[in-house]
């Protein structure tokens, strides 16, 4: 979702559960990330994940630089009104020319912290907080480790004009992960356009379930929001599709796009049904 001064990421999954089935709780995760003026915030909802006690808060905000404060009320997971701040108190350029902001949040009048390390094009790397539990609180915390390819790409995507006629270039620079580079511009047109001459083509709320390329085909398996949320109109429709496919098959190894909605073929986007692999609509592409 993206508007003039804010735009959404979403995120969605599961914890593992340690119990071996015996407990009850839920072990889903929801979480999104807004940009929103000059903030970063986090929402979140869960019942198991080891992570903030706040289910919303400012994680970051500019300018990106040592001694950035910041005050906000949130509600913690009791519902309880509380005042904390938040610092950027280091901030460190690694070896691959990404930044890392440490950024250290307190609740006024109480012991309690969460500390969290933010890498540029990643996200929070590490997280460490003080568990209030019985007579002696203790921090415990996490941290990112992977040995997986990250490298940054440029990647043509294409947009629908806002009359709905043509989709266009636009090229960008993404975060590519073990050579996923289709599961990046996937991701990006779900992001949104930066162009204000363009409009978004996936509708709001849909999440990217898989993607899978064999023998030239590639299968893109979205959330139900992708059909349930579409605004309709065949123009809609087919600029939905043609973004997706041409941004695809930009790619020499991909001929043709499949698109699934929750694992299942033959659901309909509107008027159109998609039970069949799509070529490349290249009569659609404004020059």
């Amino acid at each position: 979702m993206s508007e003039p001064t804010k735009r959404m990421y979403m995120v969605s999954g599961t914890v593992d559960d340690m119990s071996d089935g015996e407990s009850t709780k839920d072990f889903s995760i929801e979480l999104s990330y807004t940009i929103e003026g000059n903030r970063l915030i986090q929402t979140k909802t869960e019942e198991v994940m080891m992570d903030s006690k706040y289910n919303q808060l400012t994680l970051i905000q500019t300018p990106l630089v040592i001694g950035t404060y910041w005050t906000e009320n949130v509600r913690d997971q009791d519902g309880v009104l509380q005042s904390i701040s938040g610092q950027i108190t280091k901030v460190e350029e690694k070896d691959t020319g990404l930044k890392e902001y440490t950024v250290l949040h307190r609740q006024q009048g109480r012991d309690y912290y969460e500390q969290r390390v933010i890498r540029e094009n990643i996200g929070v790397v590490t997280f460490e907080k003080l568990f209030e539990l019985g007579d002696e609180p203790f921090s415990a915390g996490y941290f990112l480790s992977s040995a997986m390819n990250i490298t940054q790409n440029e990647v043509t995507l294409y947009f629908p004009d806002l009359d709905a006629l043509k989709v266009w270039k636009e090229v960008r620079t993404l975060t590519v992960y073990d050579n996923g580079i289709a599961k990046a511009a996937v991701l990006g047109l779900i992001a949104g356009t930066n162009n204000t001459i363009l409009s978004s083509s996936i509708p709001e709320g849909t999440r990217l379930l898989s993607i899978n390329l064999e023998n030239g085909l590639c299968t893109v398996d979205f959330s139900r929001a992708f059909v349930e949320n579409h605004p309709g109109g065949s123009a809609g429709e087919l600029m939905t599709l043609s973004s997706i496919v041409n941004t695809l098959t930009e790619f020499p190894e991909i001929e043709r796009v499949q698109i699934l909605v929750e694992g299942q073929i033959g659901e309909t986007i509107g008027n159109i049904l998609l039970d069949e692999p799509l070529n490349r609509f290249e009569d659609l592409i404004g020059l």
